[in-house]
C-alpha cells in the first residue's frame, strides 16, 4: 500500500500495530528463554517465572501510560519510550541509575543490583535483543490501540460459515453471511433475531421468541462479568 499510494502521493500509509499482539509476542518471547539450554537452569528460571514475567509486562504498560499521556511532540514521546523500554530489564534486575522518577523511586545505589551476574552469563543480551524488537515498535504502542473489534466480527463470521469446513462461496452465500455477522456485532444487547423479526415482519417478536432472546442475553450477561 505505501508503494502502490492509493490515496494519492500526500497521504502516507502508516500501520499501526496491535498493542495486545506487541505484549504477547513480547512475553512469549521471554517465555521462550526458559527452554535456551546454554544458559543456567536457575537463572533462566529466575527471569522467565510468571512474577517475573508479569513485572516486564507491567512496566511496559506503565511506561505507555505515562509517556502517552506527556504534552511534548510524538517524536520525543517515542524516543523517552524506547529509552524506558529498553532500560526496563535493569530497572527489573535491581540497577536504577537510569529510572525515570514516575517509574521508579528505588535507591540508585541498590544492594541486589543483578545487571553484572546476568550480563555475563549471556541472559540479559537475548532479553536485551527481545526488548529492542519491542521498542523498534514504540509508535504503535503510543497509539495503545488494539483490533479487539475485528477480532470479534471475525469469531461472529466464522460462527455463521462455520470455518473452512463448507463452501459457501457460490450464490452470495459468503457476503450475506458476513453481513449477517456484522448485523449481529452492530446489535445492541445481541438481539440479532429480534431485530431481524422488527424489520422484516414490522413487528416485535412473539412472547416465546421473547422469553428465548431474555434468556439469551442473560447468559451473555452473566459470561461477560
Amino acid at each position: 500500500l505505501i508503494e502502490i499510494a492509493p490515496y494519492g502521493p500526500s497521504y502516507y500509509i502508516q500501520k499501526i500495530e496491535c498493542r495486545n499482539h506487541l505484549l504477547r509476542n513480547f512475553i512469549n518471547k521471554l517465555s521462550d528463554l526458559a527452554k535456551d539450554t546454554k544458559f543456567s537452569k536457575t537463572h533462566r528460571d529466575y527471569v522467565c517465572n510468571a512474577s517475573m514475567l508479569g513485572r516486564f509486562r507491567n512496566a511496559i504498560v506503565k511506561a505507555i501510560a505515562y509517556r502517552k499521556a506527556e504534552r511534548i511532540t510524538l517524536d520525543h514521546k517515542i524516543d523517552n519510550l524506547k529509552k524506558d523500554i529498553l532500560n526496563s530489564p535493569n530497572h527489573i534486575l535491581g540497577r536504577h541509575d537510569q529510572c525515570e522518577d514516575y517509574f521508579c523511586r528505588a535507591s540508585k545505589d541498590a544492594k541486589d543490583d543483578l545487571v553484572d551476574i546476568y550480563m555475563k552469563n549471556g541472559v540479559l543480551m537475548a532479553i536485551n535483543a527481545i526488548m529492542q524488537r519491542l521498542a523498534d515498535h514504540a509508535s504503535s504502542l503510543l497509539y495503545d490501540t488494539d483490533n479487539n473489534p475485528a477480532e470479534t466480527y471475525n469469531s461472529i463470521v466464522a460462527k455463521f460459515v462455520g470455518g473452512k469446513r463448507i463452501n459457501f462461496s457460490l450464490k452470495n452465500s459468503y457476503q450475506l453471511r458476513c453481513e449477517l455477522a456484522a448485523i449481529s456485532y452492530n446489535c445492541k444487547q445481541r438481539n440479532l433475531l429480534g431485530v431481524l423479526h422488527q424489520q422484516l415482519c414490522g413487528r416485535p417478536p412473539g412472547r416465546y421468541t421473547q422469553l428465548f432472546l431474555d434468556a439469551q442475553l442473560h447468559r451473555y450477561n452473566n459470561r461477560s462479568r
